[in-house]
């Protein structure tokens, strides 16, 4: 039994329609399109709220007494954090809540149809298209400056009026570093600096490797190229956290195989860690490296002032105020302690627990695959302040919802 929403599906091709759109703004949330509208990356979020709406009309039929007990639950969590903190109440419903409920529900009914990884096929299909582009310009435009149509738009963002080479709007060269003595030009897609486009480089990554029974090797190739251009090392080391996952986790099918993957693997561990190590070192020779170190005290002292709930929902100047250095923008970096300190242990719970709940719906044989996504996820969370992000709103929903269905509890 349930409560009935609906009586007719609609269209499969406008339901796919507004599928990519929903992934697309996921990724627009993000990007540097935010920069030129006034409300910035909420806009995307309030465009989605429609996009929402009209699928759950289309598509959800009912819903069932499981899944209502899941949002009440939820939401009277996210009530409880609220009243712990009092802070940012308009923002918090307007851009968290609200989206991470109706994204529930959504996700919910696809995971009843025994789709519950579709969303993140079109992310990926959608990242994908724009890691092609972004090469082809880096390529052809940035580095060999051949291709036509180059254009210059200018923008303010980190706390200065900028200007940068665009083409079609779709990539962006907007980022140099500093890197093993060489100032480098960064793949930035269509993002504002390179790490925004590598947090969708690594989770179309690892869909790709995770959640394909037969991942297409093109397309690995294409996101990995992309993240070595981006010169971001939480790119690089992410993308060969995937590889390595994927490698020991892998059993092959002949006895053949398995006899040299246990000849080849240590040695092919070794190699990663020397080259994670290679790059660590070098990251640690730069500023960023003590700014990220700033952000982790900062957001520790600001969590030890509220440990329970923290001091409340984007509350970014209660750890600008504990910053031991200036810096040249107040830009926080460091996502999962951002989370623990304005979300306390409370909120930060909200999003571990279920991605454990998760894991375990999943049969044993997929368990590690759904375990792996996490893991990355969690290693990118980590190094990005993404915790309130369209794209975290997306998997903290994922995470609620899939495998809840008995049609869900294999990856197919």
């Amino acid at each position: 039994m349930g409560i009935r929403l609906h009586t007719e599906y609609g269209k499969v091709n406008i339901t796919a329609f507004l599928e990519y759109l929903l992934m697309a703004l996921v990724v627009l949330y993000s990007s540097m399109w935010c920069l030129f509208v006034e409300s910035q990356s909420n806009f995307f979020l309030r465009l989605a709220y429609p996009v929402l709406l009209v699928l759950i009309v289309l598509k959800v039929r009912v819903v069932s007494y499981g899944r209502l007990q899941r949002l009440i639950l939820l939401a009277a969590a996210l009530a409880v954090y609220l009243l712990g903190t009092r802070y940012n109440v308009a923002r918090y419903g307007l851009y968290f809540v609200g989206p991470l409920l109706l994204l529930m529900l959504y996700i919910g009914m696809k995971d009843n149809e025994g789709d519950p990884f579709g969303l993140l096929y079109k992310l990926g299909d959608i990242v994908t298209v724009l890691t092609v582009i972004s090469l082809v310009c880096f390529v052809f435009g940035t580095c060999l400056d051949v291709l036509p149509f180059k254009d210059t738009v200018s923008y303010y963002f980190a706390g200065y009026d900028r200007t940068c080479t665009t083409y079609f709007h779709l990539y962006y060269a907007a980022q140099t570093m500093l890197m093993f003595g060489h100032e480098l030009v960064r793949n930035c897609g269509m993002f504002a600096e390179a790490p925004g486009f590598a947090m969708f480089l690594v989770i179309a990554l690892a869909t790709e490797v995770f959640f394909r029974v037969r991942p297409r090797l093109w397309r690995c190739g294409v996101i990995a190229a992309a993240a070595l251009t981006t010169f971001s090392t939480k790119a690089i080391l992410l993308v060969m956290l995937v590889v390595g996952i994927k490698v020991v986790i892998d059993r092959p099918r002949r006895i053949e195989w398995q006899r040299l993957k246990v000849l080849v693997l240590p040695l092919g561990g070794l190699v990663l860690l020397g080259a994670a190590a290679v790059l660590l070192i070098d990251k640690m020779n730069t500023a960023s490296f003590f700014i990220r170190l700033d952000d982790l005290a900062a957001s520790f002292k600001a969590f030890a002032s509220s440990p329970l709930f923290g001091t409340g929902y984007y509350n970014d100047d209660s750890i600008i105020a504990l910053f031991a250095y200036d810096r040249s923008n107040n830009g926080l970096s460091m996502g999962l302690a951002v989370l623990l300190a304005q979300g306390g242990l409370f909120l930060t719970a909200v999003y571990l627990v279920p991605m454990y709940l998760c894991i375990r719906r999943f049969c044993s044989g997929d368990r590690l695959r759904v375990a792996a996504f996490f893991l990355v996820y969690i290693g990118l969370l980590f190094v990005s302040n993404m915790p309130f992000s369209f794209l975290s709103l997306f998997l903290l929903a994922f995470s609620m919802e899939a495998g809840q269905s008995e049609l869900s509890h294999h990856i197919t």
